[in-house]
């Protein structure tokens, strides 16, 4: 118990004043073998990546290319609806930020995972087409303003507002996009 208790106190000094890394620690600590003393078997394995909080998903966000995100995406699985980073409505702020701010690269990158970590909001889908549009490619935005008709009616986190100015906004899009698209490829 001695024994133990000295290792784990001489450990935390050491480590956390930074004298020595804890795999330098745990073998020259497994190493020794001190007459009348127990040996002491440890081990050193890395803890597990835990997922950015909220806050620091933004700062990756507004600091680093889109291919930063989706790689912290992959990783923490921030796709499943089960672990989302952040809750709808800041996924869609977040997009929009960095529409605004001409970024529409990393905005369609937080838009999609808006749209995969909550796949039945209409918003999302709405918000996720808005980008597509400012990106120039209108076949990708009205397949996702389609999409966000069709979830509509099912789409029950949604607030009445909201509700009825995708209602009343998105067929109209939808339109212009339908023309749009019969132009480009009458022109071609």
């Amino acid at each position: 118990y001695d024994a133990v208790c000295g290792a784990v106190l001489n450990f935390f000094r050491d480590h956390l004043m930074g004298v020595e890394s804890v795999e330098s620690y745990l073998s020259r600590l497994t190493a020794r073998e001190e007459p009348g003393q127990a040996r002491i078997t440890a081990a050193f394995q890395p803890g597990e990546a835990q997922p950015p909080t909220a806050d620091q998903f933004v700062y990756v966000v507004q600091n680093y290319d889109r291919e930063k995100i989706a790689g912290l995406c992959r990783q923490f699985d921030l796709d499943s609806p089960d672990h989302p980073i952040l809750a709808g409505g800041d996924f869609t702020g977040l997009g929009y930020q960095m529409l605004q701010g001409g970024q529409t690269d990393k905005a369609l990158e937080i838009f999609r995972m808006g749209t995969a970590a909550f796949p039945n909001s209409a918003n999302a889908w709405d918000s996720y087409g808005e980008a597509y549009i400012a990106a120039g490619d209108n076949a990708s935005a009205l397949k996702y303003y389609r999409r966000a008709l069709e979830i509509l009616p099912q789409d029950s986190t949604i607030n009445p507002a909201l509700r009825d100015a995708i209602a009343n906004n998105v067929p109209a899009v939808i339109e212009r996009l339908q023309a749009a698209l019969s132009e480009q490829s009458e022109g071609n």
